[in-house]
């Protein structure tokens, strides 16, 4: 899941954006409180997550899975806004962001049924969806990509 978010995040060529609409660096400078507080507050909902997994925490499972679910879909939702306005071509396109984060946040509900570590890794597998369907061949080329095609 993570390799996963961590590649959905260095997909977007952020350099050559900031440097054309310096106006928005705000924007995108202060919205990684956002992307780096939702990761933070994943690696601890795994932490719960392994730790009901092995010891059978108070926790409920559908709160356990809620703490996966929640910061994964933050990190999708402020990753996608934070970049959107600076880039020409988003590489991040809403009809995978927004299904994608929608999978992700009605997963848990599952959680009393199948089990917290099958609902974690359903989480990591939509991850790896969204990543793979952003990366997969057709009209989202980066704008280096359509520059590179165009000479």
């Amino acid at each position: 899941m993570l390799f996963a978010l961590w590649w959905l995040y260095f997909l977007v060529p952020a350099g050559e954006g900031l440097n054309d609409r310096r106006h928005r660096s705000y924007r995108w400078g202060y919205g990684h409180y956002g992307i780096f507080a939702s990761l933070a507050a994943l690696g601890a909902g795994l932490e719960v997550a392994v730790a009901q997994t092995g010891h059978d925490l108070e926790a409920s499972p559908l709160a356990v899975c809620y703490a996966v679910a929640v910061p994964t879909a933050l990190f999708v939702m402020l990753l996608w806004k934070v970049h959107t306005p600076i880039l020409a071509a988003p590489v991040l396109r809403p009809a995978v962001v927004v299904p994608g984060v929608a999978a992700v946040l009605l997963m848990p509900s599952a959680a009393a049924r199948v089990g917290v570590a099958t609902v974690i890794a359903a989480i990591a597998a939509l991850a790896v969806v969204m990543t793979v369907l952003t990366i997969a061949p057709g009209d989202n080329r980066s704008p280096r990509q359509e520059t590179r095609a165009a000479t």
